[in-house]
């Protein structure tokens, strides 16, 4: 069971699938799913925001960006921003607020980064400035793939021992962790765990001078604090919050906490 998304409006360019909610006079948020995941990852989102003029694409290779019969020999973190930064300007989105989670944060830094006139706010949830950057985190994505060559039963225990906090997380929530550990392609997530591991926005960090939020579930098993710390040490303009009672999707576990927290950053920034 997922929560209920009969206000989304979803359609494909050549490159990516998207689904638009909220109003279409509303100011603009783009929010980026991470590894292994697709647009529903926000549907807890969509009511609380629906004042903006909300696009939650899929990234190629998941969820109905994922058609394709052929899977392509290697993503890339930037090609990635560019094709966000691409949809939205088709969309004739001048400047919105990204809100990227886990791997969609390394894509809403590199689109800040690479379009700094395009993004008016930026909110990290769950990610990281490189995998690399820590030498457990840099040791998790070299195993990672090997949870989708595991027996069904095995996959999904793992994905949500790392994915939520098993203690806090909902019945619904276990269970979209559930699906999206049994879909995914393995192709797809192997080949995405080396675009990360290419990747790293660490020394490029101080470039982005908009006002960041940086949010950081309490029992985040995946990407620990040191990447917080990494973030908020290097960004110039930006303040974290760490969330309790949640492992690394604040956004699905605590959402009434997490919503609310993104609604006090956006009329911090009036947006």
């Amino acid at each position: 069971m997922v929560p209920d998304s009969e206000s989304m409006e979803c359609e494909s360019t050549p490159t990516l699938f998207f689904c638009s909610a909220g109003s279409q006079e509303g100011k603009p948020i783009i929010m980026i799913h991470g590894w292994g995941a697709d647009h529903r990852y926000f549907e807890y989102q969509l009511e609380a925001f629906k004042d903006y003029k909300l696009i939650i694409p899929d990234l190629q290779g998941f969820g109905s960006s994922s058609t394709s019969p052929v899977v392509a020999k290697k993503f890339s973190i930037p090609e990635q921003a560019e094709l966000i930064y691409q949809l939205a300007r088709s969309q004739n989105i001048e400047s919105a607020v990204i809100v990227g989670h886990s791997m969609g944060g390394m894509v809403a830094q590199e689109l800040a980064l690479s379009h700094p006139e395009f993004v008016s706010g930026l909110v990290l949830e769950g990610t990281s400035s490189g995998l690399k950057s820590h030498w457990r985190s840099s040791i998790l994505s070299m195993l990672g793939p090997l949870i989708y060559l595991a027996v069904k039963p095995m996959r999904v225990f793992l994905a949500k021992r790392w994915a939520i906090s098993n203690t806090y997380a909902s019945e619904t929530v276990k269970g979209l962790i559930t699906e999206y550990a049994s879909v995914t392609c393995c192709k797809v997530l192997v080949r995405y765990v080396k675009a990360m591991r290419k990747w790293s926005s660490l020394d490029r960090l101080h470039n982005i001078v908009i006002p960041c939020l940086i949010v950081h579930g309490s029992e985040d098993r995946l990407l620990g604090k040191v990447h917080t710390t990494l973030l908020q040490s290097n960004l110039q303009n930006a303040r974290t919050i760490e969330m309790e009672r949640s492992g690394h999707t604040p956004h699905l576990e605590i959402p009434e906490i997490f919503n609310g927290e993104l609604k006090k950053y956006l009329k911090a920034i009036n947006w």
